[in-house]
């Protein structure tokens, strides 16, 4: 079967596509058209034409769904481009839902490890099938929206790695927060402070100072803790929206999109297609109504958890700021701290592992 290239998918004319550079490094895009990178993609599994309306539909409404999300922030967002085959070369779309949406991130293994650590309902692999599905990554460029892909077979090694990276995240369990720009930097200043009361504060002599850091730590901590629960409620609610979103617009294009896969199958002897058709018994309207009524609550939950993680950022900057007064009170810089900690770790154990020669050296 020769290879057949689908024309470039378009979008609105405000946002241009223009082809990436890599924007992971471990994983390396393709830098062409994301609709002639899955054409070559499926080459000798199907013509492409079966799929290139499915592909036009379902990536052009969740893209128009996507800008919001991504406008203003450092961060993409990552689909997933949801493809099986058999020996025979017969293709599979799992729930007739051929682009789904994974989720916002700073990168896409970001993306992806958090959609692997919060639990969530995933289409089951039909049977007898390898997975062909590859990933797609979504980012601003200024005004411009830019997209790359992740093609098969490296999808499946993306996928390995960010698996390792959920399991990581679990292990740290309620202390973490995902890595958004201002969390990651709340995470790095409660590390910072926690490393200088655990290695300065007993050295004080002055009782009182002693006191009033304690006090400050552990107010720290407390408001530490508030921020990474208002922030990871903010994420979750944000998934939940573009999840929701994704879900409006696979409603809109799934009758015809299954009508066009099931008919390109029949036509080439293929009927084992797992495509869904609109399920009976609920009118489009009925349906509209709810997933209204559903994206309201979501945007509430999303306004509050942002607004109260705004809140206890302000109260750790404002904490984080008497504790570096107190602690230049004792004539302690944040630099001078990491500096001579890692002068004396060197001098009293330089053959030693970090964690032996941190107990040895007491630093």
């Amino acid at each position: 079967m020769s290879t057949a290239h689908l024309p470039n998918f378009e979008i609105p004319e405000q946002t241009p596509i223009h082809d990436l550079l890599e924007v992971h490094p471990t994983f390396s895009t393709i830098r062409t058209p994301f609709a002639v990178a899955l054409a070559t993609q499926l080459n000798d599994i199907i013509k492409a034409q079966i799929l290139e309306a499915a592909i036009q539909t379902q990536l052009q409404n969740t893209v128009e769904i996507i800008l919001p999300l991504v406008a203003g922030k450092k961060a993409g967002y990552l689909l997933r481009v949801n493809l099986y085959a058999d020996q025979l070369g017969n293709v599979f779309v799992p729930g007739g839902q051929l682009v789904s949406a994974v989720g916002l991130g700073v990168e896409p293994l970001d993306a992806l490890a958090e959609a692997y650590r919060a639990p969530s309902i995933r289409n089951e692999r039909p049977g007898g099938t390898r997975d062909v599905s590859s990933y797609v990554w979504i980012n601003r460029d200024g005004n411009k929206l830019v997209m790359s892909t992740i093609p098969e077979p490296l999808a499946r090694d993306f996928e390995r790695t960010s698996w390792t990276e959920a399991r990581r995240r679990r292990a740290l369990g309620g202390t973490f927060v995902t890595s958004a720009p201002e969390a990651l930097r709340q995470v790095k200043q409660a590390e910072f402070w926690a490393e200088v009361e655990r290695t300065r504060l007993n050295a004080l002599n002055d009782r009182q100072s002693r006191q009033r850091l304690r006090a400050l730590q552990s107010r720290y901590r407390d408001a530490q803790i508030k921020f990474n629960d208002a922030y990871r409620s903010y994420q979750l609610a944000e998934r939940a929206m573009a999840d929701h979103a994704s879900a409006i617009a696979t409603l809109a294009s799934i009758k015809a999109v299954a009508s066009l896969i099931q008919a390109g199958m029949s036509a080439f002897n293929e009927p084992h297609s797992t495509a869904a058709t609109a399920k009976p018994g609920l009118s489009q309207e009925k349906l509209e109504d709810y997933s209204q009524a559903r994206g309201q609550v979501i945007k509430g939950v999303i306004q509050a958890s942002e607004a109260e993680a705004r809140a206890n950022g302000t109260t750790l900057r404002s904490l984080e700021i008497e504790i570096r007064a107190e602690w230049n009170k004792q004539g302690v810089r944040r630099q001078n701290i990491w500096h001579n900690s890692r002068r004396k770790l060197a001098e009293c154990g330089p053959r030693l592992g970090v964690d032996v020669r941190r107990r040895a050296c007491g630093v």
